[in-house]
C-alpha cells in the first residue's frame, strides 16, 4: 500500500504456525492456510467489516503513515528536473562548460535537492558578478552567505567557488590550492593571502629586494623571520643561497637561529602551505639546491614526498640507511597510518612499514643541521 495509491488486490505472507491459526479465526476459515498464502485484500476488508480506505487506516494505525513512494519519486523528479532548469539558466552566461557542471553538481551532491540548487546558485552569482577591482573572497562569502568563511577551500561551497571560477575562466578543474586560488584570482576573487606563510632563518634576498633590509636585521638580531604568501607573489625571491634547508618542525628552525646555521633553513610547519610551496619554487628557479628534510613518520615522509616530486628539490638524509642510523633514538611511540611511496628509496618505505617507529627531528636535530 505505501509503494502508490493503486488498490492492492493481495498481498503474499509467510506464517508461523500462530499465525496461521490467527489468520484462520479472522477470515473464519475451516482449515488451517498454509505456512506461505496469498491473502485477497477484499477478504480482509469483510471480516474487519471496512472498505479499502478503511483497510488502509487501518494498517497505519498500526504500522504508521505508509507514504506514497511512486509519488515521492516522482515528487523528487519533479523537483530536481526543475533544479537542473534553475541551474542550467543561471549558469549559461558562463559558458558551455559551466552550465554542464552545475547540472551535474545539482544531480550529485549529497541532501535535498533544494539546498544543493541554492548552493549553485550562489557559487554562481558570485563568479559571474562583474567587479572593476577584486574583492576578498571572505568579503564575497560574508556577503553572500553571511558567514566569511562559508568559501573557505575544501568546504563544500569552497570547492563550488574553485570549480565554476575554473571553468568560467577557461581553466581546468583545481587540483591544488595552488589551482584553486587560481582560479578564484582569473574572475576577481582575492583568496585570503596573509594566512598562508612560511618561516626561515638567515633567508637574505640580495639588494636592491625591498625586504632586504629588514631580513638582514632579523638575521643579525638571530630571529627567523616570517613571509606571507602575498608578499612571496609581491616581491619574489629570486637570489639563490647556494643552499637552502627546508625542514618540518619549528623548533629545528629556532635551533638554527639559536647556533647562527650557516645554511638558510625554511620551516614547512607540518602540511606545506602554498607560500611553503611558492618560496621553494622561487629558491629552485633562482638556481638554490634545496634540501628536504621531515619527521620520519608517515606524514614527515608525505611532506618529503610532496616537496620533492617534480621541483628539483631533494630529500635529504631520508635514506633507509638513515632510518636504520637514528631509529635507535625513537622513543617508542609507533605510526599505524598507511605508509606514502618513497620513489626517491623504495627501500625506506618498506623498512618504515617494517618497523613502525616514529624519528621526530627533534630528536636528531644534530643530524640535520649539518
Amino acid at each position: 500500500m505505501g509503494a502508490s495509491e493503486r488498490p492492492v488486490q493481495s498481498v503474499r505472507v509467510t506464517l508461523g504456525e500462530s499465525g496461521r491459526h490467527a489468520l484462520a479465526d479472522l477470515l473464519g476459515l475451516a482449515r488451517l492456510p498454509p505456512a506461505v498464502v496469498q491473502v485477497q485484500t477484499r477478504n480482509l476488508a469483510t471480516a474487519l467489516g471496512v472498505d479499502g480506505d478503511g483497510l488502509r487506516a487501518a494498517i497505519e494505525a498500526l504500522a504508521g503513515p505508509l507514504g506514497n513512494r511512486f509519488a515521492a519519486r516522482s515528487l523528487a523528479r519533479s523537483d530536481l528536473d526543475y533544479a537542473e532548469s534553475e541551474v542550467a539558466e543561471a549558469a549559461e552566461p558562463l559558458g558551455v562548460a559551466v552550465v554542464s557542471w552545475a547540472v551535474s553538481s545539482v544531480r550529485s551532491l549529497p541532501g535535498p535537492v533544494s539546498v544543493r540548487a541554492t548552493d549553485i546558485l550562489a557559487v554562481l552569482a558570485v563568479v559571474s558578478e562583474t567587479r572593476e577591482v577584486p574583492v576578498p573572497v571572505p568579503v564575497a562569502a560574508a556577503l553572500t552567505f553571511g558567514d566569511p568563511h562559508a568559501l573557505d577551500i575544501g568546504g563544500r561551497r569552497g570547492d563550488l567557488v574553485g570549480a565554476c571560477a575554473a571553468l568560467s575562466a577557461g581553466r581546468p578543474l583545481p587540483r591544488t590550492a595552488r589551482d584553486w586560488r587560481a582560479a578564484l584570482a582569473a574572475v576577481g576573487l582575492l583568496p585570503d593571502e596573509l594566512s598562508s606563510t612560511v618561516s626561515s632563518w638567515g633567508l637574505i634576498p640580495e639588494s636592491p629586494h625591498p625586504l632586504h633590509p629588514s631580513a638582514v636585521a632579523l638575521t643579525h638580531a638571530g630571529e627567523p623571520a616570517v613571509w606571507t604568501l602575498s608578499m612571496l607573489q609581491r616581491w619574489p625571491v629570486t637570489s639563490a643561497p647556494p643552499r637552502v634547508l627546508v625542514v618540518e618542525n619549528p623548533a629545528v628552525l629556532v635551533v638554527a637561529a639559536i647556533e647562527r646555521f650557516d645554511s638558510p633553513v625554511v620551516c614547512s610547519a607540518g602540511v606545506p602551505t602554498v607560500a611553503v610551496v611558492t618560496l621553494v619554487e622561487q629558491l629552485i628557479a633562482a638556481g638554490s639546491r634545496v634540501d628536504v628534510h621531515a619527521d620520519l613518520d608517515s606524514a614527515g615522509l608525505g611532506i618529503v614526498r610532496f616537496l620533492t616530486a617534480d621541483s628539483g628539490a631533494v630529500p635529504f638524509r631520508m635514506s633507509a640507511a638513515d632510518y636504520r642510523d637514528v631509529v635507535g633514538r625513537a622513543g617508542g611511540l609507533r605510526d599505524e597510518r598507511p605508509v606514502p611511496p618513497t620513489p626517491w628509496d623504495p627501500e625506506l618505505g618498506r623498512e618504515f612499514d617494517a618497523t613502525r617507529l616514529i624519528v621526530f627531528e627533534e630528536q636528531i636535530i644534530d643530524q640535520i643541521l649539518v
